[in-house]
């Protein structure tokens, strides 16, 4: 799912990105602000990211996270420098946050990449499992 972002007040194309794997027996999604491409994204899977080498030399990055993870935007900035194609998020770092359910992680996410707080009752969601077994 794609939900809008208000920008100073105005819709200017940022959207939040939500993708769940309801085929999944442990909790895992994904998060992600496009503007208009990918620029920041939290992965809470149990996947390994291996990141790259000027990352890990300047200190900014382990070489390699296991478990979810969060591309921020500060880590990858530097990856945009005005090209037509959008790069990829190139560099993460673990998601260290005590949040363990899909909303408590949407409630941080948003803080930290400075949505305003969601209402008690918002309806964003992950899709239910769609198997028994």
């Amino acid at each position: 799912m794609k939900y809008p972002i208000e920008v100073d007040g105005e819709l200017r194309g940022a959207q939040l990105m939500v993708v769940g794997f309801p085929r999944q027996r442990a909790l895992k999604f994904r998060l992600g602000i496009l503007f208009p491409a990918m620029i920041c994204r939290i992965d809470y899977t149990d996947e390994t990211h291996t990141n790259t080498v000027d990352g890990v030399m300047a200190g900014t990055v382990p070489a390699v996270v296991d478990g979810p993870h969060y591309h921020s935007w500060p880590i990858n900035r530097r990856f945009f420098r005005g090209v037509m194609t959008p790069p990829k998020l190139r560099d993460a770092l673990p998601y260290t946050g005590a949040a363990r359910t899909f909303d408590a992680v949407l409630r941080w996410f948003c803080a930290d990449t400075n949505i305003a707080s969601l209402a008690g009752n918002h309806s964003i969601g992950l899709p239910p499992t769609d198997q028994l077994v």
